[in-house]
């Protein structure tokens, strides 16, 4: 599929027509309809969260399908559109201006696989719109197996050990993920930062599935 997106850009670059649904876009990555429907996947402020773990669209529709194009596609432009709001999320928390922002790093066998790091890509995107800096601190270790179709307590011991801090952090961390399913990835990135010495811990996601939400990832 990489390669497909990759061909059909020679000839209709991306920004002219929407990531979504493929029609003429005159207002950039998405058409405005399905920038409506973007619109329509925002959390209530119920749902989004409060304190330090907040997340911005529910996952499903138009949200979902822009996640897929990153995760499983490799569709990089899809990490900007997604950053948007993330960033805008971050200034409304009270963050300190010393916060450096990270990202859930992907095994290396996987990342191989699908020739990008989706989650290093949105974190990126993010630091630029919001002029935060951004420092990869994690690393895998051992072999993990895929988080989809698992509960909370099984994705816990599967990630358990598996992400490490790289190095002592000695200022607060913001993580940046693409989706909140029972918070297991970004508590094992909590525990790690906590073993870190990190003064403070926040974590933003792009999306999150909510109870009445039958999507499995």
């Amino acid at each position: 599929m990489k390669w497909l997106h990759m061909i059909k850009d020679v000839f209709w670059p991306r920004r002219l027509k929407c990531l979504c649904c493929d029609e003429y876009s005159e207002r950039g990555a998405l058409c405005s309809t399905c920038e409506k429907a973007l619109m329509a996947m925002r959390l209530s402020p119920l749902d989004a969260g409060e304190g330090n773990v907040r997340s911005v669209y529910r996952y499903d529709g138009a949200a979902k399908d822009l996640v897929l194009l990153l995760k499983e596609e490799g569709v990089a432009d899809a990490a900007a559109v997604l950053a948007e709001e993330i960033a805008e999320t971050i200034r409304t928390m009270e963050i300190p201006p010393d916060a450096v922002l990270t990202w859930v790093t992907m095994p290396e066998l996987r990342r191989r696989k699908r020739y990008i790091d989706h989650g290093r890509r949105l974190c990126e995107e993010t630091a630029m719109l919001s002029g935060m800096k951004c420092r990869q601190l994690f690393r895998r270790e051992g072999m993990l197996h895929t988080q989809r179709g698992l509960n909370r307590m099984a994705r816990l011991r599967n990630l358990r050990g598996s992400i490490v801090c790289r190095e002592r952090v000695n200022v607060p961390v913001v993580i940046i993920d693409d989706v909140l399913t029972t918070g297991a990835t970004v508590s094992a990135c909590a525990d790690a930062l906590i073993a870190a010495g990190a003064p403070g811990i926040y974590a933003v996601t792009a999306t999150k599935v909510v109870m009445d939400c039958r999507n499995r990832i």
